[in-house]
């Protein structure tokens, strides 16, 4: 299949018989039919890594997936580049990713450094990961023909991210910036201390909405004495219920979408991110809120699966898609 080249940078992932032309910015892989390069195996979680292209350069980074990224065999921990010809692992499905440089480009303005990505254990490969045996590798080139190559065909390996730089006409171009953010999963202490004072908040929320039934309860015999029945108090005290549940799911939903963190989760230092990154969806947060009634509901004991989850992610973060992080 052949890919039409723009007059920027453009770049093509390769999985199995299909091409997938992309351009320069910041596209998610994953099974999800929302994803922007969608992987449908198992083995591939719905938002599984983000790639972020920018003018040849490449960075991947891990979304929180159950099955691991990897980079050219190597499992990646946090991020990693991506250079020319590196093949990506989500879970056992494998991509091939290729750079297209600008028809304009020199040779020697189009080279992609990278940094071979370190295995979360020594040795780690895609295929030792699944239990599968290693498949046969290509040789690498010989350093005697390396050397003998043009020098502005060669190949520069940075020692850092920060060495990310194309050199023309001898001037140094800034380095690039990854522009993707990384998160530290909030301590469970911290995790606590923001639901208490949450549940305080909510407590006071619903307080403030039945004042109206307060009054009417000191004065319900007179009430029940003109209008003959117990009606007017019990309809006071259901839209009174009514609006303290209504105000208590606006503290929470508006301050996870508008904000990124309510009140207690604030002052505990942590906030709610989506799994992919930014701020939740109205879904999203909609979603968490349900879980979170189901561990009221169970006297907080579903709460105690974020103690037996590896990346402290519980079962309202893994429904909902979202992750509590340090602020």
């Amino acid at each position: 299949m052949a890919v039409a080249r723009s007059p920027g940078w453009s770049y093509v992932l390769r999985y199995g018989a299909r091409e997938i032309p992309v351009s320069d910015g910041d596209v998610v892989l994953g099974r999800s039919h929302s994803a922007g390069i969608r992987v449908d195996e198992e083995s591939v979680s719905r938002s599984h890594a983000l790639l972020t292209l920018r003018e040849g350069r490449a960075v991947i980074r891990d979304l929180g997936s159950s099955n691991g990224l990897f980079v050219a065999g190597r499992r990646v921990a946090g991020q990693a580049p991506v250079s020319d010809g590196d093949t990506i692992g989500l879970g056992s499905a494998t991509l091939t990713f290729t750079v297209i440089p600008p028809p304009d480009v020199e040779a020697r303005t189009a080279m992609i450094a990278t940094i071979p990505a370190a295995p979360s254990r020594a040795g780690e490969t895609v295929t030792s990961f699944f239990g599968v045996g290693a498949a046969a590798g290509a040789s690498l080139p010989e350093a005697s023909e390396a050397a003998a190559a043009p020098a502005e065909h060669r190949r520069r390996r940075p020692r850092s991210l920060d060495d990310f730089v194309m050199h023309e006409e001898g001037e140094e171009a800034p380095a690039m910036e990854a522009r993707i953010e990384t998160y530290d999963p909030a301590p469970i202490g911290a995790r606590i201390a923001s639901a208490a004072a949450d549940l305080l908040m909510s407590a006071v929320i619903a307080f403030l909405c039945f004042v109206p039934a307060l009054i009417a309860i000191l004065a319900h015999g007179s009430l029940r004495e003109r209008v003959g029945s117990g009606f007017a108090f019990w309809a006071l005290v259901g839209f009174c219920g009514t609006a303290a549940t209504g105000a208590v799911i606006v503290y929470y939903l508006s301050s996870w979408c508008g904000r990124g963190a309510t009140l207690g989760q604030r002052s505990a230092g942590v906030r709610l991110v989506a799994a992919e990154g930014g701020l939740v969806s109205g879904g999203q947060a909609f979603a968490r809120l349900l879980v979170l009634l189901l561990y009221f509901a169970t006297a907080g004991l579903l709460a105690l699966t974020v103690l037996f989850d590896a990346e402290h992610r519980g079962l309202a973060d893994r429904v909902s898609g979202s992750r509590v992080v340090v602020s």
